[in-house]
């Protein structure tokens, strides 16, 4: 599958006829960032990695554009320039794909049945086997907010 973003055009229902996502100024970063933070606050995106949290709060405004503290911070000559937050921002663009074109619809119809051999068919087997299901992050109680410091979406982003 190859992407291709909406022309920016109000009333415009149009792709764009070259690949791929940039972040072309700051307020598509802003966009990106900010749907990913309402996912999170309205808990419809659930964040399964520390260091992209962390990374979150590496980001600040400053002279009104969003830059990332800890790429300027570095007195490195040979680490500027180098990728930096990428976890932030390959969690923004997943939840962007997510919200573009959701993988499950919600319909009344009985879930399709997973075929022999497949992988989703080896999970439930297995799931089976343990006597569990679901989201296994959630079975287990892991909250990965409580060792970060980051308060979490129950406790109101605090």
């Amino acid at each position: 599958n190859v992407y291709y973003r909406d022309v920016e055009i109000v009333g415009l229902k149009k792709k764009t006829q070259k690949p791929g996502f940039w972040m072309t100024n700051d307020d598509v970063k802003l966009k990106l960032f900010e749907a990913m933070q309402e996912g999170m606050a309205e808990e419809r995106f659930t964040p399964r990695s520390k260091r992209m949290l962390e990374e979150c709060g590496e980001y600040e405004w400053r002279n009104g554009k969003i830059i990332h503290v800890a790429s300027r911070k570095t007195e490195d000559e040979g680490a500027k320039g180098k990728p930096h937050a990428d976890h932030v921002v390959a969690g923004a663009l997943a939840w962007y794909g997510c919200e573009e074109e959701p993988l499950v619809e919600e319909t009344e119809e009985a879930p399709a049945k997973a075929p022999e051999g497949s992988m989703a068919a080896r999970l439930r087997d297995y799931d089976a086997t343990l006597g569990s299901g679901g989201d296994p992050w959630e079975n287990e109680g892991l909250d990965i907010f409580q060792e970060s410091g980051v308060s979490s979406p129950a406790d109101g982003w605090g």
